[in-house]
C-alpha cells in the first residue's frame, strides 16, 4: 500500500526515448551497386557459355546422332531383308516368266490365225507359228545363259576394303528410287504411276545387292589397295546387272505375255497389229537379256582381269626394286 501512495515522478522532456529497431524487411533486398549491375549480363553470358561448353564436352553431346540412326536403319534393313528372300523372289519370277512365255507362244499362234482372218492373208498364220517356235528357241537360250551368268558370278570374286561404299550406295539408291517414284507420279499423273513404281523397284533391287555384297561375290574387309578397290567398284556395276537379269526376265516376260494377250483381243476386235508388235518386242528383249548380259559380263570382266594383272606386275616390280 505504501508503494501505491508514492507520488509519480514526472518524465523529463529532455529524456531520450529508446526505441526498438525495426526488423529489416526480407522482401526488399539491398540495392546493388552500379558496378554489380553493369557486370550482371556479362556474367550471365559467361555462365551460359560455360554451361554450353560443358554440355558439348560431356558424353551427352553426340554430333553423329543422325549418322548413328542411319547406321541402325541400314543394319535393320540388312536383317529384315536377307539374301534368301531375294533369291526366293528371283527364282519365283523366273519360273512365272517361263510360264508366261508358254502363254505367249500359244498367243502367237492365235494371233497369227486372227491376223490371217482379219487381213485376208493366210500367210500370216504360218508366220504366227514361226514366231511361236522362235520364242521356244529364245526361251531355251535364256534358260541356259541365265545359269551360265550365275556360274560366271561365282567364279569372279572381287574385294572391297570397307563396307562404307556399299552402305552409302544402298542409302543413296533407295532415296533416288523414292524420289523418282514421287516425281513421276506427281508430275506425270497416274499415267506415269507404274513407271515410277518400276523405277523404284529397280532401285530397291540395287540397294538390296548393296546391302549384301556376297550376292555378287564381293568380299568386304581386309587390307585392299586403292587399285584393287577401284577394280572392285568397276566389277560391282556389271555384277549387279547380271544379278538383276533373272528378275528383269521374269517381270518382262510376265508383262509382255499379258500385253500380247490384250493385243490379240484388240486384233480380234479392230484388226490393228500395232499393240501386238510392241508386246512381241518387249518379250524378245527380255528373253535375249540373259544372253547379252552374259556376253557383256565376259568381255567387261576380261578388261578387269587385265587391270588386275597390271596391278600385280606393278607390285612385283616395286618389290624387286626394293
Amino acid at each position: 500500500m505504501e508503494e501505491q501512495n508514492k507520488p509519480v515522478e514526472p518524465i523529463e522532456e529532455d529524456a531520450t526515448v529508446v526505441q526498438e529497431p525495426e526488423a529489416a524487411s526480407a522482401e526488399e533486398p539491398a540495392p546493388e551497386s552500379e558496378a554489380e549491375q553493369g557486370e550482371s549480363p556479362a556474367k550471365k553470358a559467361l555462365g551460359a557459355c560455360n554451361r554450353a561448353g560443358a554440355f558439348f564436352a560431356s558424353d551427352r553431346c553426340n554430333p553423329l546422332a543422325a549418322v548413328d540412326m542411319l547406321d541402325d536403319v541400314i543394319a535393320w534393313a540388312r536383317r529384315v531383308f536377307p539374301v534368301e528372300m531375294f533369291d526366293t523372289i528371283a527364282t519365283s519370277l523366273v519360273k512365272y516368266g517361263h510360264l508366261g512365255l508358254i502363254v505367249a507362244e500359244a498367243a502367237c499362234v492365235i494371233l497369227g490365225l486372227t491376223a490371217a482372218f482379219k487381213m485376208n492373208n493366210w500367210r500370216l498364220f504360218p508366220a504366227g507359228i514361226g514366231v511361236a517356235l522362235l520364242l521356244v528357241i529364245l526361251q531355251y537360250t535364256a534358260s541356259r545363259f541365265m545359269d551360265a551368268g550365275d556360274r560366271l558370278l561365282s567364279n569372279s570374286p572381287s574385294r572391297l576394303g570397307s563396307d562404307a561404299f556399299m552402305d552409302c550406295l544402298a542409302l543413296l539408291v533407295e532415296v533416288l528410287g523414292i524420289s523418282l517414284f514421287f516425281t513421276y507420279w506427281f508430275v506425270g499423273g497416274w499415267g506415269y504411276f507404274f513407271v515410277g513404281l518400276a523405277l523404284w523397284a529397280l532401285c530397291d533391287a540395287v540397294a538390296y545387292i548393296a546391302l549384301h555384297p556376297s550376292m555378287v561375290n564381293i568380299d568386304v574387309g581386309g587390307e585392299v589397295g586403292a587399285g584393287e578397290e577401284a577394280i572392285g567398284i568397276m566389277s560391282l556395276a556389271i555384277k549387279t546387272i547380271v544379278r538383276l537379269v533373272p528378275m528383269a526376265f521374269g517381270i518382262g516376260a510376265i508383262l509382255g505375255s499379258i500385253a500380247l494377250i490384250a493385243a490379240t483381243l484388240t486384233m480380234m476386235r479392230s484388226g490393228d497389229p500395232t499393240a501386238a508388235i510392241s508386246a512381241l518386242r518387249l518379250i524378245t528383249a527380255c528373253v535375249l537379256l540373259p544372253f547379252f548380259s552374259y556376253i557383256l559380263f565376259a568381255f567387261y570382266h576380261l578388261l578387269i582381269d587385265l587391270l588386275r594383272a597390271i596391278l600385280v606386275l606393278g607390285q612385283h616390280s616395286l618389290e624387286g626394286d626394293g
